[in-house]
């Protein structure tokens, strides 16, 4: 007779079947009767069944189950032996348990976290007399679009919060953008579309402004080849009349990783170019020069991890004249950088 039969004959725990007679449970662990199970097996399976399966298999009625009252305390498995075991014991019970074992088990799959990503953008600006001006740009992803609040250090050394507040919305197709200043009332509305025209697409971009100029410019683009582009802006001034002097027209030109962009200005009668050159897959060089106002810029970006984070960005822009090339440039440096929370 195993040790654990006798602890529980000793305490008086044997039970017998709940209807009247006939059947035992030896102590070997053979059921002596259709519908009996080992005494050794079931308090090794039961902590591999449900909670509800366990409750309805504690009062069985047609089945002798020998369970120790050590185990019933601790519910702890007397033995190591897992479950496939039990098809040493050739009873309705373990064929029972086996059958629970192949079924499938539904696990609940953990939900992931909803990170909301903000990207932070410092701007630093620098004039030709050394006097440097900060600001922050902050933006995130709600929808379809981007959303961004922009602050100077205007407000601090203004004592006005408002100044240099700039709120900002666009869309991820570029279709619509908002810029908004509350603290002098200042905006840019800007729309851009695509129509057919003779089975050419035309890029169509509308923008208004009103700030330190009030006027709406109007920018088509249409793809002459893979690599040209003909491009047309058009200034319209509030309350005048159509004028070709108002124009500008523009030619983009890309081979590889070089870009050149003249423009003519019919009102000027002046040309500025911009040219591009990729240097690497992280690494952008552009220059610009217009011979209208007779200023130069050139701008430096780092779309790698230089510094940590995102884009870098720094523009140095400056007259071409005698006195001003004696001076120092003016210089803008941005980072980005992204920060989830």
């Amino acid at each position: 007779m195993s040790s654990n039969s006798a602890v529980l004959q000793r305490r008086g725990k044997l039970l017998g079947p709940a209807q009247g007679g006939g059947s035992s449970c030896s102590g070997s662990g053979d059921a002596t009767t259709q519908g009996a199970c080992s005494p050794c097996s079931l308090p090794q399976a039961l902590p591999y069944l449900p909670e509800s399966l366990k409750e309805r298999t504690a009062r069985p009625k047609n089945a002798i189950f020998c369970i120790s009252e050590t185990w019933a305390s601790s519910r702890e498995p007397l033995g190591n032996r897992p479950l496939q075991a039990l098809a040493a014991a050739p009873t309705p019970f373990s064929r029972l348990l086996l059958a629970l074992d192949t079924l499938p088990r539904r696990r609940q799959a953990k939900k992931p976290l909803n990170m909301t990503k903000l990207t932070i953008v410092p701007r630093l600006h620098v004039d030709d007399k050394q006097n440097a001006t900060g600001g922050l740009k902050a933006s995130t992803d709600h929808g379809n679009a981007t959303y961004s609040v922009s602050v100077t250090d205007k407000g601090v050394r203004g004592g006005d919060v408002m100044d240099g507040l700039c709120l900002g919305m666009k869309l991820h197709d570029g279709s619509l953008e908002a810029v908004y200043e509350p603290g002098n009332g200042h905006h840019i509305l800007r729309v851009q579309r695509s129509v057919t025209v003779r089975d050419k697409d035309v890029r169509v971009k509308i923008t208004d402004m009103a700030g330190a100029e009030r006027a709406t410019y109007i920018n088509c683009s249409v793809g002459v080849d893979d690599n040209n582009t003909a491009k047309v802006i058009y200034k319209c001034n509030p309350g005048s009349k159509l004028d070709h002097r108002n124009a500008i027209v523009g030619w983009v030109y890309c081979k590889d990783d070089i870009e050149l962009e003249p423009r003519f200005n019919l009102g000027t009668e002046s040309l500025s170019a911009g040219v591009t050159w990729k240097v690497d897959d992280e690494n952008k060089l552009r220059a610009v020069f217009d011979m209208s106002t007779n200023e130069g810029a050139l701008t430096w970006t780092n779309s790698g991890s230089l510094g940590g984070g995102g884009s870098t960005k720094l523009t140095a822009r400056m007259k071409l004249d005698k006195d001003s090339m004696q001076q120092m440039p003016t210089l803008t440096l941005t980072k980005d950088w992204d920060v989830d929370f």
